[in-house]
């Protein structure tokens, strides 16, 4: 986008990242004098942008040099992000196969307070370009990957998210009543594997299931996704194919069911 065309609101974006990038880049961090010289802002901006970041939590001043540091939440999402970079690469491989395996295509996303997250795909030489871009949040109860992520939820947490009012609705297809959903919810859990049947989009079936950690956390989702109707054969086909995907994943990234069961036996002694 053009900054000089951008709207007010857009450039004051511009202006807040600018700084937070101006101050990550500096060790010893930035004072305010050497912000306003080094991005040509007025000082009175710098410093009202600075003190609206420093009470959001991205940006600490320190008492003494009055200088300015990335704060603590920038560095929680700094966290975040390399963690889904990492696992996006570990993933990687078991997804080009899954994709060679079933001729459709394989997505990798992670649950974000309410919504999933699509961190990598990997696409056939059909795949429709009506895709959702990497990076952006979809409500996870509209899709496959979604809901088997939602079902692996602790109780405590699933709770939370079905307490929400109302649940978007994507197509007249998507489960938006939360006691509905909680037994839909059940199900996958029972099963291993969620299904989406046109309830994200019209024209697009996915089958899912949740990769665990050495923790034995869902931390992600695989996927496949089709632009015609499955057969109930070819849903339970996939199924299989999906769900060993998401073990194969899961081992390499230390889950070992029996080491678990283990520790569980010792909690309850």
């Amino acid at each position: 986008m053009n900054r000089n065309t951008s709207s007010p609101g857009v450039k004051v974006l511009d202006k807040a990242f600018a700084l937070l990038e101006a101050v990550g880049a500096s060790e010893q961090g930035r004072s305010l004098t050497e912000l306003a010289s080094a991005l040509d802002l007025p000082t009175a901006t710098v410093f009202r942008l600075m003190h609206h970041l420093a009470r959001l939590g991205y940006i600490e001043q320190e008492p003494g040099s009055k200088r300015y540091s990335l704060g603590l939440r920038v560095l929680t999402l700094k966290a975040s992000a390399i963690q889904s970079v990492r696992f996006a690469a570990l993933a990687r491989p078991h997804l080009r196969d899954l994709m060679l395996a079933t001729g459709c295509l394989a997505q990798l996303a992670v649950y974000r307070d309410g919504d999933i997250v699509y961190v990598d795909r990997v696409e056939t030489p059909t795949t429709s370009r009506r895709l959702v871009p990497m990076g952006m949040r979809v409500p996870a109860h509209t899709t496959a990957l979604g809901k088997a992520l939602l079902a692996a939820l602790p109780q405590v947490e699933l709770e939370g998210f079905l307490g929400r009012a109302p649940l978007e609705t994507r197509t007249p297809n998507t489960l938006t009543d939360a006691r509905g959903l909680k037994l839909h919810l059940q199900l996958v859990c029972e099963r291993g594997y969620a299904v989406d049947m046109e309830e994200a989009a019209l024209g697009r079936w996915c089958v899912a299931a949740p990769i665990r950690d050495y923790s034995a956390r869902a931390v992600a989702a695989v996927s496949v996704s089709l632009n015609e109707r499955p057969s109930p054969e070819q849903i339970e086909q996939l199924a299989l194919q999906v769900t060993d995907c998401a073990r194969r994943i899961s081992q390499e990234a230390g889950y070992r069911p029996e080491s678990v069961n283990a520790v569980l036996d010792l909690m309850v002694r």
